[in-house]
């Protein structure tokens, strides 16, 4: 390997360290989606093939960072040339689906918002700052894939920081609005309460967590230019979306005997 794709190399282990850890992620997700297929049988037809389609698109986001990281870290090959600068095309194609996977969820947990508050003026303000999120996002890789974007290109870019910016927007307004929803349902509803309280703090959980790696991911994006270090937050970001829509899913048939005890217990003591 030359001393230039030598460099290169050190620049992606960052992303290589972030993919490792997302690969776990993504074992979670996989262990997930089959307890869901088989727990929930009786489920919208819809809902069930949009759980597929997303395991099959963050499956080949898993091979194609892989593919790259193969040819980047073990052949020491970028397109074009040896020591090619230019991102990979794997990579450029992994944003396209860590964008849309990112946008579906979103949109989920939208939806999720105006059942619980029919507000529609909140559930707009999801609903643009996702679109907004996954436009920006498509509009950065399609420029770079026709002009050959670098790591310099894509610091000097706005669209990138409109797309992260835009997306943390997106995940507090919906963890900050089922908080504060499920709050007010509270009230006059005891047998509830226990679910209520533990839809809390899963909302809290989650909106935390996706804000924090968001922001990880945009404090090394500025303060290391011209490198690809904020690949590391990015990788596990989706995989974290897609864990949160799964265990969303999921929860449910806890919540239900959550509420199935506390009838039962109301019932025992009202005996």
């Amino acid at each position: 390997m030359s001393s230039a794709n030598l460099a290169i190399a050190v620049g992606f282990a960052p992303g290589f360290i972030g993919y490792t850890i997302s690969l776990s992620l993504y074992g979670m997700m996989l262990a997930q989606s089959i307890i869901y297929l088989r727990s929930f049988p009786d489920d919208n037809r819809i809902l069930k093939y949009l759980v597929i389609s997303l395991c099959a698109m963050d499956t080949l986001h898993v091979w194609l960072v892989g593919d790259m990281f193969w040819n980047v870290l073990i052949y020491g090959r970028l397109p074009d040339h040896p020591g090619s600068s230019n991102m990979p095309w794997q990579l450029l194609a992994s944003f396209i689906i860590e964008s849309f996977v990112t946008a579906v969820v979103q949109c989920f947990f939208c939806v999720r918002v105006w059942r619980v508050s029919k507000n529609l003026t909140l559930s707009s303000i999801i609903g643009i700052a996702s679109a907004m999120q996954f436009g920006t996002g498509n509009a950065f890789t399609i420029k770079n894939m026709d002009k050959g974007g670098t790591a310099a290109t894509l610091y000097k870019n706005i669209l990138p920081r409109l797309q992260m910016i835009s997306s943390m927007v997106c995940d507090i307004v919906i963890s900050a609005s089922l908080v504060y929803y499920f709050r007010c349902l509270r009230v006059g509803m005891a047998r509830t309460q226990p679910v209520l309280q533990q839809l809390m703090i899963f909302s809290v959980n989650v909106g935390v967590l996706l804000s924090i790696v968001t922001g990880v991911s945009m404090v090394l994006f500025e303060v290391k230019p011209g490198t690809y270090f904020s690949l590391a937050p990015q990788f596990i970001l989706s995989k974290l979306y897609l864990n949160s829509f799964t265990a969303t899913l999921n929860a449910r048939k806890h919540f239900r005997e959550v509420v199935d005890r506390s009838i039962d217990y109301s019932i025992s003591v009202d005996l």
